[in-house]
């Protein structure tokens, strides 16, 4: 039985670790940031605020990955990502949000947290209605 998710995984289109982290403050502080799930969630300087309040509201837990520390069982490509993944209680992930969802949130936080909160309510009534079948 599918149960409700309980974790989304945000997965930015970019590599992890100290070079990278350098290249891309660079790229953000010449406003040229390519990934927008990483426009949309930090800043320069960190995490961005208005997200960082619209994860606490989400009411899962959220963690994140970068696309060179994905698990190859998970078979996503470059072409994936960003996106955001959903997960019930350590099963295996499934799309929540694609990469073209979440460019159409305009780099906006609240867009986001919109259009992740009806995601997750979507897959919700999924399960419920899974249950009462």
């Amino acid at each position: 039985m599918t149960e409700a998710p309980d974790t989304i995984i945000l997965v930015y289109d970019g590599d992890g670790g100290l070079r990278a982290l350098l290249t891309d403050t660079v790229k953000t502080a010449l406003g040229r940031q390519e990934c927008d799930l990483c426009a949309i969630a930090w800043t320069i300087t960190g995490k961005r605020r208005a997200w960082a309040d619209a994860e606490a509201r989400l009411g899962v837990f959220v963690e994140e990955l970068h696309r060179d520390e994905l698990p190859p069982a998970w078979r996503l490509t470059r072409a994936d990502v960003p996106c955001i993944l959903s997960r019930s209680f350590g099963n295996a992930p499934r799309m929540l949000l694609t990469r073209a969802e979440i460019a159409a949130c305009g780099r906006s936080p609240a867009a986001l947290e919109v259009r992740v909160r009806d995601a997750l309510a979507r897959r919700r009534e999924g399960t419920e209605a899974a249950r009462d079948g």
